[in-house]
């Protein structure tokens, strides 16, 4: 019997047609379901999904992964249209397919793919891609007309205003108003979000999902240039091929006034603005500008480091010319207070320091070294060269070859009127059991024996690494460094966990 998923997307256009994703699943499970020598065994369900990409398609990309796995034989899908639009995202999944020697049933084709419909498949993909394209650009200059006119189009998420179903206008929420207000004039005081963020909580004041408002909301509330009245509209376009978001050149900007009800007078909003600017430090890193407080790209230490105290991971960070790491707790919401649920009481620690700490630990390890990873090599190339420790593997391929025969002989005595349906049915589910034991045992063997050798090879490579000669702690390296941390637990300044590890 063959193990069969199927895969079903209805885009956002889709979704509002009446109980168009339900008729296209229970289509396809119906069909499977008909089909005696087919198991239904996992679905994959995208809904309100493009088919132009696969980024945000969560489902689709499961079914991409499982591909490599033993969890289906088949995949079945209503057209080739549900799995891609896009003509290179449907030849990856063709030969992800084939690599892993999976089938694709087309239901409305009534056929399963084979390689001599890979040209016409990959023409039917174009075609489609381009009716995509065709409307994304319909959509988009439909979009940009509205934006000319002053349309205003939102979400209806925005702190503040209130927009009716059908309404082209935003009204003032007077509620939510009075504190976009007092942000404002808090900001413009001289406090910083982060004090602005603890006033709020102080005074439970939470979004619309009932959570504290985070620092980066409040930062773009100021940014807002719709809170005095400004409507600015086509500051970035969607690039259909690449699916980001690109900003578009001041020049192309559509700007309007009097369309949007002001909350705070333009002074107000420029003051603020002003000071935001002001604060922002700039420096100069590796010939780029940046922006003081943040760093952008992967640290030798990311996701290593975690704070002894309240357990969250430490952020690497940058002030003047120093770079150190704080508690993500520490570095969001400062010291911890009494009663307070955020904040921490960790310190900060340079990377300097932290450097010497992590190669004394790594020096003095490989220094002291013994002979317990070649004692590891010699049991598992032991257990690796011992055939006795695993069971025939042929033996059970035979015995599949036979079951399988049987099962093929039960269908001619069916057909032959020999047995009836229910008995063959019944055989039928025994011998398939039976295959998929032998099967299972067979593919844990295999894996066994496969993850040996790769355990062997990995510490091969680790007894390179600790049989280097090392003169001091300064010649360890960042290599060596990845290779043995595994994190750093940060207790005090001067106190720190360093757990090495072996990976194999």
């Amino acid at each position: 019997m063959y193990k069969v998923a199927y895969y079903a997307r209805v885009s956002t256009e889709e979704e509002g047609k009446l109980n168009a994703i339900e008729n296209q699943i229970r289509m396809l499970e119906d069909f499977i379901n008909s089909n005696l020598e087919w198991k239904l065994v996992g679905s994959y369900v995208d809904i309100g999904k493009s088919g132009t990409t696969t980024k945000s398609r969560l489902e689709y990309n499961n079914l991409y992964s499982d591909l490599s796995t033993d969890k289906f034989d088949i995949v079945i899908v209503k057209d080739l249209s549900r799995l891609n639009r896009n003509p290179l995202d449907y030849y990856k999944f063709i030969d992800n397919l084939v690599k892993n020697k999976k089938r694709l049933y087309l239901y409305i084709d009534n056929k399963f793919y084979e390689s001599d419909d890979s040209l016409i498949n990959g023409i039917k993909a174009i075609l489609a891609s381009e009716y995509c394209r065709d409307l994304s650009k319909k959509v988009n200059a439909g979009h940009k007309q509205k934006q000319k006119e002053g349309l205003v189009i939102t979400n209806n998420s925005m702190w503040g205003y209130r927009q009716a179903k059908g309404s082209k206008k935003l009204t003032i929420d007077e509620k939510e108003a009075s504190y976009i207000r007092q942000v404002f004039n808090w900001y413009i005081e001289g406090k910083g979000f982060r004090l602005i963020y603890k006033l709020l909580e102080n005074e439970e004041i939470r979004n619309r999902n009932g959570k504290p408002f985070a620092m980066t909301t409040l930062k773009r509330i100021i940014q807002n240039q719709k809170y005095k009245g400004i409507l600015v509209s086509n500051k970035t376009h969607k690039d259909f091929d690449t699916k980001q978001i690109n900003k578009n050149p001041e020049s192309e900007w559509i700007i309007h006034e009097n369309i949007i009800p002001p909350i705070v007078s333009e002074k107000v909003w420029d003051k603020a603005n002003e000071i935001l600017e002001a604060k922002k430090k700039k420096y100069r890193l590796e010939d780029k500008e940046t922006i003081a407080g943040y760093f952008k790209g992967k640290h030798l230490y990311s996701g290593k480091i975690f704070c002894g105290e309240c357990g969250e991971a430490f952020w690497h960070t940058i002030h003047g010319e120093k770079k150190l790491w704080m508690c993500k707790e520490y570095r969001s919401f400062g010291m911890k207070k009494e009663n307070k649920t955020h904040g921490c009481l960790n310190v900060k620690v340079y990377t300097t320091e932290l450097d010497k700490f992590v190669k004394q630990v790594i020096y003095d390890f490989v220094q002291n070294k013994d002979t317990a990873i070649k004692n590891v090599i010699n049991v598992l190339n032991l257990s690796l060269n011992d055939n006795n420790d695993y069971k025939d593997t042929n033996k059970g391929k035979n015995e599949i070859v036979k079951l399988k025969n049987r099962k093929q002989n039960m269908i001619e005595m069916m057909a032959d009127q020999l047995i009836t349906k229910d008995e063959y049915i019944k055989s039928k589910k025994i011998v398939d059991e039976k295959i998929e034991n032998l099967e299972a045992e067979i593919k844990s063997i295999d894996k066994r024996k496969i993850d040996i050798k790769t355990k062997t090879e990995r510490l091969k490579e680790m007894e390179l690494i600790l049989n280097m000669e090392l003169e001091s702690p300064e010649y360890v390296t960042d290599e060596i460094i990845e290779e043995l941390l595994d994190k750093i637990v940060v207790k005090s300044e001067n106190e720190f966990d360093i757990y090495k590890w072996i990976k194999i």
